[in-house]
């Protein structure tokens, strides 16, 4: 396969095609083989390439644009406004789109702009930069008055800050900090107040926004968090509020929101949400994940077919068709949950596989139909809040009541009952009741 020296500076490239049906139509990547792309590999049936048009994708880098038209230059001829260079006006967009000017020109245009921080390679700098240009530009604007009174309840204190935020305001003005029914001052108030955003922003907040408990901005597990689900978040314009909250902490040298999901980090560094791929990774629970692998196959046996819709319609989704299966895939993933259910050979030594696949039948019939609101009450009496760890457990115990180690995850459930109803009640007087599992 012969490639051109243009598609060499791209440092590598990748195959896509489109899959998916016409109103539903996406690029799906073609995997790399060991010995990379070839001809052979491209005409192998198992890639179902056949007659499609194969898309081909820079991996490092943009490719530069040469002014270079297969049809002939047409229109008056007009400078360019950043090399002055004369150009026919049916070449001028494709001009701009590779145009810097000279290095002495685009320097001078960005240093003049305050823009020198995209000159500079190293993104610690630059951010440095950047923020310092910002800050001093609006030195002289007005003050942002942030106040809490240490007084007043955790939740008081939140919807303070997020009255504060959710106000429109110049954001790099000079911000200045209060904490009424305290006698710090200086630096110290300010680090106080930032940190308390971005522990909000990384842990939730205690508000009940969504009639869900504690308010979670982010949810899943380390390194794969993404945005919580919920149309009461989405409606409330919270999103827009803990925006300004990244970028303020962000002027005020503030720690970071950690773990979040590279998908989630692609669309924040302004690439094409479209484009970004919610991995398997994103679900822990390697049976859940095994049978969303399902719709990777390019065809799925009755059986498989029945898998996977007996999954997405216990979730309320849409049985698997030949033309939803990259939309249900992703769906799938998103509401991807890992429990980690008592096997034959676990803890449980007292109790036969027949009382552990009925106590735990009987649990999963719970989660199934229970309302949202009612799951987060059984979170939070399971690890002790809202915030789903990596991993939660079952154990069968020979209690009475439903009983739970937050500490560990780990949820026990006693053995004795026979029939669900009993199970419901006993499960939902236990965690209305007291809250966590163990007080």
């Amino acid at each position: 396969m012969v490639i051109t020296n243009k598609l060499m500076e791209g440092g590598g490239f990748e195959f896509l095609k489109l899959v998916g049906s016409t109103r539903s139509r996406n690029l799906a990547l073609l995997q790399c083989p060991s010995t990379g792309y070839t001809l052979a590999y491209l005409k192998d049936p198992s890639t179902m390439i056949g007659q499609a048009t194969i898309y081909i994708r820079p991996l490092q880098q943009d490719l530069p644009l040469d002014c270079e038209s297969s049809r002939p230059a047409s229109g008056p001829v007009i400078p360019c406004i950043t090399c002055q260079k004369e150009v026919p006006f049916s070449e001028m967009k494709l001009h701009r789109l590779s145009c810097n000017g000279t290095p002495k020109q685009e320097s001078e245009r960005e240093q003049e702009g305050g823009q020198e921080w995209k000159l500079i390679k190293e993104p610690t700098q630059a951010a440095k930069v950047f923020k310092g240009n910002l800050l001093r530009e609006h030195a002289t604007g007005k003050p942002l008055r942030m106040k809490m009174d240490v007084r007043d309840s955790e939740e008081d204190r939140e919807r303070e800050l997020l009255l504060f935020y959710k106000q429109q305001q110049e954001w790099a003005c000079p911000l200045h900090c209060t904490l009424v029914g305290d006698v710090a001052i200086g630096e110290g108030v300010m680090r106080y107040f930032m940190t308390t955003i971005i522990s909000k922003l990384q842990f939730g907040f205690s508000l009940d926004l969504g009639g869900m408990g504690r308010t979670l901005l982010f949810e899943g597990e380390p390194d794969h968090l993404v945005p919580a689900a919920s149309e009461a978040l989405i409606e409330s314009n919270l999103f827009r509020v803990a925006g300004r909250m990244l970028a303020h902490t962000f002027l005020h040298d503030s720690p970071h929101v950690t773990g979040l999901s590279p998908a989630v980090i692609h669309v924040l560094f302004n690439g094409d949400s479209e484009m970004a791929t919610v991995d398997t990774e994103d679900c822990p629970d390697l049976h859940i994940r095994s049978i969303i692998e399902l719709l990777e196959h390019e065809e799925l046996t009755p059986e498989q077919k029945d898998t996977v819709s007996d999954l997405s319609m216990s979730w309320d989704l849409p049985a698997v068709t030949k033309t939803n299966r990259r939309w249900l895939h992703n769906k799938l993933l998103l509401h991807a949950k890992k429990i980690t259910w008592p096997v034959e050979d676990s803890d449980d030594e007292d109790f036969d596989l027949d009382t552990t696949c009925r106590i735990t039948g009987f649990l999963r019939m719970f989660i199934e139909i229970a309302s949202s609101g009612t799951l987060a009450q059984l979170l939070t009496f399971w690890v002790g809040w809202e915030m789903l760890p990596p991993e939660l457990r079952v154990e069968i115990s020979g209690g009475t009541l439903p009983t739970s180690s937050t500490c560990f995850g780990t949820l026990k459930l006693p053995a004795h009952f026979k029939i669900d109803m009993d199970f419901e009640k006993a499960l939902v007087a236990a965690i209305k009741s007291t809250g966590f599992g163990l007080v």
